[in-house]
């Protein structure tokens, strides 16, 4: 089936397009999300684990990120993402058996090594396919609707999850988990379809030259270092959020069954929103779009501090907070890789992550002594970040682009 069809690609980059939509449907579908807090809940974990486990997740990207960006340059995309994809199935299979904190670190630990493994090769592949037809500029396009194939089945896998675990039973924790590994080893099998565009993979220098190229384009372009900044800031307590929205939720009054049914709504919004991304670019320029969209998140999140338990509140700020990712990963995506040469794509990227890692500790480090306070104390030290995430000024790529073969 061709779900990209009205935009005009030529063959290899509608065809990779295509499987990475796919690959991402079915890599992505989640049963256990809605109830993942409650989850660890229930398996005897507290806010301090949580922050724990966000840690491990950036410490293994953090050790990983640039090795598994140098092997995807080096071997090409698809063999990169096919090991991410098994280690992801042997990370989900662990949480069947934990009943220790050390499992769900170690889980964590295999979620961020499999991330790796897609993170800039995803990216580098899709833009690589456009570059050989010179269709380049539709990559944000392209990336919102690609980015979409993630929240099609989380309409249906949401509501499901919340309505099947509505008891918080553990064998109802261990059916979500199970239906989630089944749609990952089709994703697996998907994978093996991908086609390596020529600007990706394949090219023979040593890993370590594509990581010197990788740190010589970030080090001469101050303005991907702000966009880069400007992004990560933002999103980074985002994430904090949503690992506390569940109880958030239903502090507020809201039945556990119903969780799925607001994080499905979230998904059908956050879909409308990815495959629609070309629009709202000829209504606004990229910059806008980033520093308006973490203004907003920032307020909505600052009003949920102070209204802790008003549930019409609480599903509007989890509404706006999900739903910001679908606005500004692919803005963010398309800006980022005009910045970069073709040749070290996935390792410059890969070095981004990196830096967003590093990024990761310090602030997960600086919101983890807000864990023992409460809700509003973390929610309004995630506004704050946000704040100042947005106003880091930013702008699209000069017109006069970098060269990697300058040494000057």
């Amino acid at each position: 089936m061709d779900i990209l069809s009205k935009s005009k690609l030529r063959p290899l980059a509608e065809h990779n397009a295509n499987i990475l939509f796919w690959a991402t449907m079915f890599g992505r579908i989640s049963f256990l999300e809605p109830v993942l807090v409650l989850f660890y809940f229930e398996r005897g974990l507290n806010a301090g684990h949580i922050f724990a486990l966000l840690l491990c997740f950036s410490i293994s990207v953090l050790i990983f990120e640039v090795p598994t960006g140098a092997f995807a340059d080096r071997f090409g995309p698809k063999l990169s993402f096919i090991i991410g994809s098994a280690i992801n199935i042997v990370s989900k299979v662990l949480l069947l058996f934990a009943f220790d904190p050390w499992l769900f670190y170690l889980s964590r630990l295999l979620d961020g090594l499999s991330a790796t493994f897609f993170s800039g090769s995803d990216e580098a592949l899709i833009y690589e396919s456009l570059k050989e037809t010179n269709q380049q500029d539709k990559m944000s396009n392209i990336w919102g609707k690609i980015e979409s194939a993630a929240f099609i089945p989380m309409i249906v896998s949401f509501v499901l999850g919340g309505v099947l675990a509505k008891d918080l039973l553990d064998w109802q924790f261990m059916l979500l988990i199970s239906f989630g590994v089944a749609f990952h080893l089709i994703q697996f099998v998907i994978l093996f379809r991908i086609e390596t565009p020529k600007g990706s993979g394949g090219c023979r220098d040593h890993p370590f030259k594509h990581v010197s190229r990788g740190i010589r384009i970030i080090k001469r372009q101050p303005d991907l270092i702000r966009l880069f900044l400007n992004f990560t800031v933002v999103m980074i307590p985002t994430f904090v959020f949503a690992k506390f929205d569940q109880p958030y939720l239903t502090d507020a009054g809201l039945p556990v069954a119903w969780l799925g049914v607001i994080y499905a709504a979230g998904a059908l919004i956050s879909l409308i929103l990815s495959r629609n991304i070309g629009r709202l670019e000829k209504l606004f320029p990229r910059p806008v779009i980033l520093v308006g969209n973490g203004l907003f998140v920032a307020a909505a999140l600052a009003a949920g501090a102070f209204f802790l338990n008003h549930l019409i509140l609480a599903m509007l700020v989890l509404t706006i907070v999900k739903t910001s990712t679908a606005i500004r990963y692919p803005v963010y995506s398309q800006m980022t890789n005009d910045y970069i040469p073709s040749g070290s794509r996935a390792t410059t990227i890969s070095l981004l992550s990196v830096m967003d890692s590093v990024l990761d500790i310090v602030i997960f480090g600086l919101l983890s002594v807000t864990a023992g306070l409460g809700l509003r104390a973390i929610f309004i030290g995630c506004a704050v970040i946000i704040l100042i995430g947005s106003v880091i000024p930013i702008r699209e790529k000069a017109v006069i682009p970098y060269n990697i073969n300058d040494e000057g």
